[in-house]
């Protein structure tokens, strides 16, 4: 049985998506907005093995960290999670055809944090 079913929560998950206009460099493009209902990144696990944000906890901070690759909170690795791949290689793959990848959050983020809820947003690339 899966973790998610022990802890009682709904067997599930839900992943919000939603789309906006921003404006990026003078430019509009077209933003695709994912959030999802589970419990976040754990900044616990993230300042253990990456003491750098212990001194500044920030979201550009984390954010850099996660899209530098090989990253991973999970302490083994399984199906879903734990590989450490993926963050770099979409936000890369996206860079290459003019689009980019970013993470926003509505919580906000001191040295108390425990878990972050965040939305990963993908800006898709000018079609002109």
């Amino acid at each position: 049985m899966r973790k998610e079913v022990k802890k009682h929560k709904n067997e599930y998950g839900t992943i919000k998506v939603a789309s906006y206009i921003k404006n990026v460099n003078n430019k509009q493009r077209i933003v695709i907005s994912f959030e999802d209902d589970g419990t976040g990144l754990n900044i616990k696990k993230l300042k253990e093995k990456y003491p750098e944000l212990s001194q500044d906890l920030n979201l550009n901070k984390v954010m850099n960290i996660l899209f530098s690759g090989q990253v991973s909170t999970k302490d083994t690795v399984s199906e879903f999670s734990g590989r450490g791949v993926g963050l770099d290689a979409v936000k890369q793959s996206l860079k290459d055809i003019g689009g980019d990848l970013f993470i926003e959050s509505k919580q906000d983020l001191n040295q108390n944090t425990e878990f972050l809820k965040i939305n990963f947003n993908i800006i898709l690339p000018n079609l002109n």
